[in-house]
């Protein structure tokens, strides 16, 4: 019994096999054995074309790229050199800040020290008006320890040192305020009274000068440089100083007495004559007519 199952399973593998070589018989039949190896060697073509296609395009595309390495190269710098601008836009904008936040606490700063000032120098002023002038110097002093430059600490600095009688210090400080103040014509006209204080002739007359030439419209400073110049033995130059008086304040006797007094020193006789006859008008009871009359008449 065994055998005929064992017999009975061959038989039906055999027919299974037969009926698969049946089904494929006609694809076998259709082969052509003769050309079969021509289209081996087409296929072997066709891959070689395929492959040598490919390299082809390889070899373009690597080309391509190093042709467009230039135009990448200066696109990577043109966004280069654009992040390097924009941080340093970013460091300016930064910078800026922190000078604005500088110079907020330096203004405050400024503020303050201007208010401390103020109170320095109102102190030092009420003590000069008493005439308590050591006091005043403190105060004033203490203004110039936090400003070196306060004018106003300087000047009265040095008025407190005139009225205190010491000359020396009170002409070295106004020399120093002149020149952190060298328009101050004032200043000059100060400086030349206390170098005339100290027999300094020729020095007041040039802080006199100094003072002219920045203000002209002043009379009393060329009839005191004239005055001067007539000390130093300068004639010429004292008739030019008090014709700008006279100039300024025609009717003037004082300066119109100087005036006479030069022309008749320097002979000329039609500003004497001018001036005589000015004085005369202005004053009548001046006691130096008849003599300037004698005088010009004798040029």
């Amino acid at each position: 019994m065994p055998g005929i199952i064992f017999i009975s399973i061959i038989v039906a593998a055999v027919l299974v096999i037969g009926a698969v070589i049946a089904r494929k018989f006609p694809v076998v039949a259709n082969l052509d054995l003769e050309n079969l190896t021509e289209e081996q060697e087409q296929r072997k073509k066709r891959e070689l074309i395929d492959r040598h296609l490919l390299d082809k395009g390889r070899e373009a595309h690597a080309k391509f790229q190093n042709k467009l390495s230039p135009i990448k190269k200066v696109w990577e710098f043109v966004q280069d050199r654009f992040r390097h601008y924009v941080g340093r836009i970013e460091k300016l904008l930064h910078y800026e800040e922190l000078v604005k936040a500088r110079q907020r606490a330096k203004q405050i700063s400024f503020d303050e020290r201007n208010k401390e000032i103020g109170m320095f120098l109102a102190q030092a002023g009420a003590q000069a008006a008493e005439g308590n002038y050591d006091k005043a110097e403190e105060y004033y002093i203490a203004a110039i320890k936090i400003d070196k430059k306060s004018a106003a600490a300087y000047r009265g600095l040095a008025d407190a040192y005139f009225a205190k009688g010491v000359i020396d210090e009170a002409a070295q400080t106004y020399d120093f305020l002149a020149r952190l103040t060298p328009g101050d014509d004032a200043l000059l006209v100060k400086l030349s009274e206390l170098a005339e204080q100290k027999d300094k002739i020729n020095e007041a007359i040039n802080y006199l000068e100094r003072a002219t030439t920045i203000n002209d419209s002043l009379s009393p400073r060329f009839n005191r440089l004239a005055e001067l110049y007539i000390k130093v033995g300068h004639p010429e130059l004292a008739l030019e100083a008090i014709q700008q008086a006279v100039e300024l304040e025609p009717r003037n006797p004082k300066y119109l007495d100087l005036l006479a007094e030069n022309a008749i020193l320097c002979g000329d006789r039609a500003v004497a004559e001018k001036a005589f006859e000015e004085l005369r008008l202005a004053n009548p009871e001046n006691q130096k007519l008849s003599e300037f009359r004698v005088r010009i008449d004798k040029i």
